[in-house]
């Protein structure tokens, strides 16, 4: 290519910690350059230049924007000299240097490194470079050992080493973790409704419920990795060892393996709202029995059937043996204080609603979102209306018989925990009832 259609590249880039801590940034860098190349460039060559600039970007491998466009100029023949700040502004990878510094010799660009002194078309020049990216490394991963070093005694001291805490967590002023009281309470809530087998979405309903932790919004996916975190038991593996005293604890290592054992097990099932009682049966031998079905003359039968034992038990049975002790074992007081929290949501939605309609009166909400607000709003208040139907229905066996599958199914997670069976007599040993 012509050497007058060739130009001079610029290039100058910084992390946002570097610019913090050395100062000296992007604007540092050009200016440096520029009064470098006015004092050694012809007078011709000043304009003849392109600048390639990558701010607030590490330089631990070459997949930078500007960095990229600068090689591919180079491949095309188009660069002459490349000048820059220092040399670890391209790199700090001893064999990134090595490849771009024969990549650079191979197409006849000179690199200068202002203030490192250095040009690669001289062989002194080229011997320096790689002692100083040798330099550089060492120098990159002796901070990398002495800040692993430095992480090891703050968890060691107690401390825990990463800036993003765990949802519920904060730091005292000393920097040690504290859980948050509200936080603490919704995520005992929160493994309490996965062990006695409510889903995702159940749980997002039942928290709902609760005026209390709406500020903390507690959707879906926010409630799956809480029940994942596991150093809510206290656990905190740091460098492949287990540290107890870092974060402390909110449930027990029992209850979050649990909660885990049936986040695992859980799967769309067709009809799965005939299956009233969920993941609640526990087998003697500890494993929690899957759900199945057959059909037969026209008839589907639902069973709970243990993986290990092999063996299963007809839900029927279990009605049987459980619905006596169910319906007589229901504290009514708690009947009706749950049946008061629906209540106090309702009217609370009332509200809201009211609020809705006279901002739209006055103009101050557009009819679309009116709408729309307004829908939300209606259809969790009837999700309401009709849990309270189902408390205040169920009254006993009578009941059971007049309730639809859904009924059955949420009353049974309303009052049920757990229920232990052996599998081999099909014959349940104990009830678990909710505490609630």
């Amino acid at each position: 290519m012509d050497e007058v259609k060739r130009w001079d590249a610029v290039y100058a880039r910084v992390s946002s910690r570097e610019q913090a801590e050395n100062g000296y940034g992007i604007d540092v860098q050009l200016h440096k350059i520029s009064t470098y190349r006015e004092v050694f460039c012809e007078p011709q060559e000043l304009n003849n230049v392109k600048y390639y600039v990558d701010e607030g970007i590490s330089a631990k491998n070459l997949n930078r924007k500007n960095m990229k466009r600068l090689l591919k100029d180079i491949r095309e023949g188009n660069v002459k000299r490349i000048y820059i700040y220092k040399l670890d502004r391209i790199s700090r990878s001893v064999k990134n240097v090595y490849e771009l510094i024969e990549l650079f010799l191979y197409h006849d660009t000179n690199l200068i490194a202002i203030m490192d002194r250095i040009d690669i078309e001289t062989a002194n020049g080229r011997f320096f470079v790689g002692i100083l990216a040798l330099v550089a490394q060492w120098e990159r991963e002796t901070i990398s050992e002495r800040t692993n070093d430095g992480l090891l005694e703050v968890v060691a001291a107690g401390k825990y080493p990463y800036g993003s805490l765990p949802f519920g967590y904060y730091r005292d002023q000393d920097g040690f973790l504290e859980m948050n009281k509200l936080a603490h309470k919704a995520i005992i809530k929160i493994f309490d409704l996965a062990v006695e087998g409510y889903t995702l979405y159940q749980i997002d309903e039942q928290l709902r419920l609760y005026s209390e932790f709406i500020e903390l919004d507690l959707k879906e996916d926010k409630i799956r990795r809480i029940l994942t975190t596991e150093c809510y038991t206290g656990f905190f593996y740091y460098k492949g060892k287990l540290y107890t005293n870092v974060v402390p604890q909110v449930i027990n290592r029992e209850k979050y393996e649990m909660a885990n054992l049936i986040l695992s097990k859980r799967q769309k099932i067709k009809q799965s709202e005939r299956y009233y009682f969920g993941n609640k049966i526990h087998c003697t031998c500890h494993s929690i029995c899957e759900r199945k079905s057959t059909k037969k003359k026209n008839r589907r039968y639902y069973y709970y059937y243990c993986d290990i034992c092999k063996k299963r038990i007809n839900q029927d049975y279990l009605i049987d043996q459980v619905s006596f002790g169910l319906f007589n074992k229901i504290n009514k007081d708690k009947q009706d204080k749950h049946i008061e929290r629906i209540d106090k949501r309702i009217r609370v939605i009332n509200s809201k609603m009211k609020q809705l309609y006279n901002r739209y009166v006055v103009n101050k909400l557009s009819e679309k979102l009116f709408i729309a607000t307004l829908s939300q709003l209606d259809e969790e208040k009837s999700k309401l209306v009709n849990q309270k139907g189902v408390l205040i229905k169920c009254d006993g066996f009578l009941s059971w018989e007049r309730m639809t599958d859904k009924e059955r199914h949420d009353y049974v997670h309303a009052h049920i925990s757990s229920i232990l069976i052996d599998c081999e007599l099909s014959v349940v040993i104990d009830v678990d009832y909710n505490n609630d």
